[in-house]
């Protein structure tokens, strides 16, 4: 099955590509978030399961990508207003430790995916996320 939308999505991700903010991939529903995710996934984005996982994948200089769902607002909100500042600093849950990531603006990509309805009851609990963001979609 192909993405409806998969050439504006690719139009989008080669505009959020080097950015120094994270992009914003905002789905209708549950239906078209798993759109989203394959079509990352179908062009060698990495998902990451939470902000930790996130700050190891940006080590490896690629594209990555997290889907919020049930997150730690918390640390989303600081990761999402220190990225742009080029020194994010992130609580390592397994090893108990503070870590700086630097990333690399040049060889990074970094893309949150989240629903319309989730986003909502993000900016409910009182994160704004959408202040911080860099390009996003929305079809």
């Amino acid at each position: 099955m192909m993405v409806k939308n998969s050439k504006k999505i690719q139009e989008y991700l080669n505009f959020v590509k080097s950015q120094k903010e994270v992009g914003f991939m905002i789905a209708k529903n549950k239906q078209e978030l798993k759109e989203f995710k394959k079509e990352l996934n179908s062009t060698s984005f990495i998902k990451s399961n939470n902000i930790s996982q996130l700050g190891e994948n940006l080590k490896t200089l690629g594209k990555n990508y997290l889907v919020l769902e049930g997150d730690d607002l918390k640390s989303v909100y600081d990761f999402l207003i220190q990225y742009p500042t080029g020194q994010i600093e992130i609580f390592n849950k397994q090893s108990m430790k503070s870590e700086i990531i630097i990333p690399d603006y040049i060889k990074n990509t970094t893309v949150f995916l989240v629903t319309k309805k989730y986003l909502s009851k993000i900016k409910e609990e009182g994160y704004d996320l959408l202040s911080y963001a860099g390009l996003t979609y929305q079809s």
